[in-house]
């Protein structure tokens, strides 16, 4: 019988996310570890549409206007073994969306009052985002 010392060092060259390098994935620390991860459901990005009037922000298919409220998706990290990775919350932040729309691109901004402070982020490619109505 294989204990997990020996089993580890069958799998030394195994690299967390990618394919088990000799082809047993039963038994494979790294891959055992991704199927175990809560990874947590990540609500929908904010999608750029071109109309008759230019570049737009939709989210779940509904327009996203200047001054509009939304959830920005709380995330944390967590860490093993084999690396550390980002875990979705199923909860949120209220902001309020601004942005300036040019030709090739929509430079959009987050703003949110905490305790009577605004703090504003930028809008980045990863973030998520969800109505707060619903």
């Amino acid at each position: 019988m294989e204990t997990s010392e020996t089993i580890r060092e069958r799998h030394a060259e195994c690299w967390f996310g990618e394919v088990c390098a000799i082809g047993r994935a039963d038994d494979c620390p790294p891959t055992i570890a991704a199927r175990k991860r809560d990874k947590g459901t990540a609500w929908p990005m904010l999608e750029v549409r071109r109309e008759l009037g230019g570049l737009r922000h939709y989210l779940e298919g509904e327009p996203v206007h200047c001054g509009a409220g939304l959830q920005l998706q709380a995330i944390t990290f967590r860490a093993d073994d084999y690396g550390e990775w980002q875990v979705a919350l199923p909860l949120g932040t209220r902001v309020r969306y601004e942005a300036a729309i040019g030709d090739t691109e929509i430079r959009a901004t987050l703003h949110a009052d905490v305790a009577g402070h605004e703090f504003i982020a930028r809008l980045e490619k990863w973030m998520r985002f969800r109505w707060p109505e619903r």
